[in-house]
């Protein structure tokens, strides 16, 4: 089973560049790819209106149950009790999979967030997941990511894109550093950077089961971000993991 744990269905800005997927491409995109299920974010969520955003995600995991994750968004913990009613209804009464919380920077190419998984104002939406057992995928750096698995060891924390972000400074090998270290933090491997020797270093210091795939579609290729582990030199087995089984496990985990 190999399942995409990182794309956007929406549209997409990125400087002069403006992309769009919707559940129908990224579904064609996947079956070309071999990929069996798509773990959907609403770009609208990310960066106008979770609720909105969030109801686009539920209609495609509805209408293609068998293909589609879901993932709830937090672009700001700053909404009070209205965060966590969100919440509830999203993963105790829809059956969301997932919770995507994005650090937005101070601008395109910025190195410097203004919304940080650290803040304190993020600590009820993590108390939630931890007590329902959701896997986070956070958009953010090792730094923030370090902090945040000391205060919520219980946490399925997954750093995204392995800390190849502006944010992150590129620095994947700080982010297996951290991970070595923090026992339920996951690495995903969606980046657009290909560097010799990052998947394989990743399985050496943590192991297999807490390394996660994704493509960042419709920003980066299927393809390319794919590749990144058929062709490392580490078992098949290890491949398998990677490529679906691990989210497979986590998101069978979710506490209803």
């Amino acid at each position: 089973m190999i399942i995409d744990g990182h794309v956007h269905i929406g549209k997409f800005m990125c400087g002069k560049l403006t992309m769009s997927n919707d559940f129908e491409s990224a579904l064609e995109m996947a079956d070309r790819n071999g990929i069996d299920k798509i773990f959907c974010t609403s770009t609208t969520s990310l960066a106008y209106d979770f609720e909105t955003g969030d109801r686009q995600i539920l209609e495609g995991m509805r209408k293609y149950p068998d293909k589609v994750l879901a993932y709830a968004t937090i672009p700001s913990p700053r909404h009070g009790k209205k965060i966590i009613e969100h919440l509830k209804r999203c993963f105790l009464e829809y059956g969301f999979h997932g919770l995507k919380i994005y650090s937005h920077t101070q601008g395109i190419g910025s190195y410097e967030s203004y919304i940080s998984i650290a803040d304190e104002y993020m600590d009820p939406v993590l108390e939630f997941a931890a007590e329902h057992n959701i896997p986070v995928l956070a958009h953010s750096s090792p730094e923030q990511c370090d902090v945040v698995c000391g205060r919520f060891p219980e946490l399925q924390l997954m750093m995204a894109h392995m800390g190849s972000t502006q944010i992150a400074h590129g620095m994947w090998h700080t982010a297996i550093a951290v991970a070595k270290r923090r026992p339920r933090l996951i690495l995903d491997t969606t980046s657009s950077g290909m560097d010799l020797g990052m998947v394989e270093e990743a399985v050496r210091v943590i192991g297999d089961e807490r390394i996660i795939w994704g493509s960042d579609v419709p920003l980066l290729s299927v393809a390319y971000n794919i590749v990144k582990v058929t062709s490392a030199e580490i078992p098949q087995e290890s491949k398998a993991k990677i490529l679906g089984l691990n989210i497979a496990r986590l998101v069978s985990g979710v506490k209803r």
